[in-house]
């Protein structure tokens, strides 16, 4: 996370020996890129890169969900966002 609660880059590390097909065309493809620069208000959908697998698709959704919380709970723990104001644009000074 940058200090503006944007996503500076992200990797899968560890993931089950059932799910790794599903997820392999993603890894391939460096898919989580694409969410760099983005922050909890964004939309971080999926592109055109599961290959029309839905299960690929399926798998891809919730790893990117869970950097979307990452960024949310980042705004809320680190960078002192009372959890009404997440969503909402950062108050000017």
């Amino acid at each position: 996370m940058g200090p503006d609660g944007t996503i500076r880059g992200a990797r899968v590390v560890e993931l089950t020996e059932e799910t790794y097909p599903w997820l392999e065309p993603l890894l391939d493809r460096d898919f989580t890129r694409r969410y760099v620069g983005q922050g909890s208000r964004d939309q971080f959908t999926l592109a055109a890169d599961t290959g029309g697998n839905p299960m690929t698709e399926f798998y891809g959704q919730i790893v990117a969900g869970l950097m979307q919380r990452g960024a949310l709970l980042y705004e809320v723990a680190l960078a002192g966002r009372p959890a009404a104001a997440v969503g909402q644009p950062p108050a000017r000074p």
